[in-house]
């Protein structure tokens, strides 16, 4: 049963959406900046022990190829997880990385400690010990990050094949338990991991609608009050265009044709906003008042997109009103809003059916 919802789950071709994505990518950085500092304290730590370990032996001089290694491999380790890191503590800090790159930085690191395990459990091996740097980079690999499981499939089988072809070139060779033991770690592995990712990809996707539906008024399908307050701080030492807009007489529309017709006017007023504009510079402010926030630098885009909504036909006129400004903080980006409500006013004043800058 895990093993065919494993497979199900391992087609290359199957492209998630973008808010899940990010959800995932922002479960991962968190995952990744507390393991990765966890790692790099141990490789730092396993790093100089190899000094202290090679002045207190007494057969140094046949020593010094392991020492070397054991260094090398520490390092390695170490800066692959820096890498990892860096890019985890800068996703968590809000800046933009690809996903693709911090994919790519988690499977550098994942490979790494592939070759890393291997190498120090082939090493334990030799000596009659356990395994346990291998198994638990096995277990990580499954675990730890949630990658497609197709990527995982192929780390987990990396892992094994090089560890069992390791093990095969040994003066040991392979146990009668180790070739039992494998094939069910590994497939075990395979199964957990693809069961993971699928139940974690339910809580990504239910925690992506949940987000949409907060962020978003179910009537128009524009930003609401709520998104605005969360974006914000975006604005903040930017230069903006901010538009406060609305329905003309929109409360005798509603009051004689009624509600039904009411919410068509205020679908159609909203889809028209989208379209002219950047969809996600649009909010629903309340009511029929819209909200436009655009940079400064569309000035030009902005203004051929109010005469576009102009020369459209339309079952109802609209006016707006809008500032140019610089806000600060939350207080400058209010005066912002009470500047565009009072242009949008002086637009009614002075007629309807236009859009007023003073």
């Amino acid at each position: 049963m895990c093993f065919r919802t494993a497979l199900i789950l391992t087609s290359p071709i199957c492209r998630l959406d973008f808010a899940v994505e990010k959800f995932l990518d922002e479960s991962n950085a968190r995952t990744g900046v507390l393991i990765s500092s966890i790692i790099m304290t141990l490789e730092v730590f396993f790093f100089f022990f190899t000094f202290t370990n090679s002045f207190l032996s007494t057969q140094m001089s046949s020593e010094t190829n392991w020492v070397f290694n054991h260094r090398f491999a520490y390092a390695l380790m170490f800066f692959a997880y820096l890498w990892l890191f860096t890019i985890s503590f800068m996703i968590r800090h809000g800046k933009k990385i690809s996903h693709v790159v911090f994919t790519f930085a988690i499977v550098n690191s994942l490979i790494v400690s592939i070759f890393f395990s291997v190498y120090i459990s082939i090493a334990d091996y030799i000596q009659g010990e356990q395994i346990f740097v291998f198994v638990t980079i096995a277990v990580l690999i499954s675990t730890l990050f949630f990658i497609k499981p197709y990527v995982a499939i192929i780390l987990i089988t990396f892992d094994f094949a090089l560890f069992y072809i390791a093990m095969l070139k040994s003066p040991i060779g392979v146990s009668l338990a180790t070739n039992s033991n494998l094939p069910v770690l590994y497939i075990l592995l395979v199964c957990v991991h693809g069961l993971r990712y699928r139940n974690f990809l339910k809580i990504a996707e239910n925690a992506v609608k949940m987000s949409h539906i907060s962020r978003y008024d179910a009537l128009t399908e524009t930003k609401n009050r709520y998104a605005l307050k969360q974006d914000v701080q975006n604005f903040y030492n930017h230069e903006i265009i901010l538009m406060m807009t609305d329905v003309d007489n929109f409360k005798v529309i509603n009051d004689k044709n009624g509600h039904e017709k009411g919410d068509e006017i205020l679908k159609s007023f909203a889809l028209m906003l989208k379209e002219n504009f950047e969809e996600e510079s649009c909010y629903r402010y309340g009511g029929d008042e819209f909200m436009i926030v655009l940079p400064s630098e569309k000035l030009d885009e902005f203004k051929k997109s109010v005469e576009k909504c102009y020369e459209e036909k339309f079952n109802f006129n609209f006016s707006g009103g809008y500032v140019i400004g610089k806000p600060n903080s939350l207080g400058d980006f209010e005066q912002l809003m009470i500047q565009a409500d009072a242009n949008l006013y002086k637009a009614k004043e002075n007629g309807k059916n236009q859009v007023y800058c003073n």
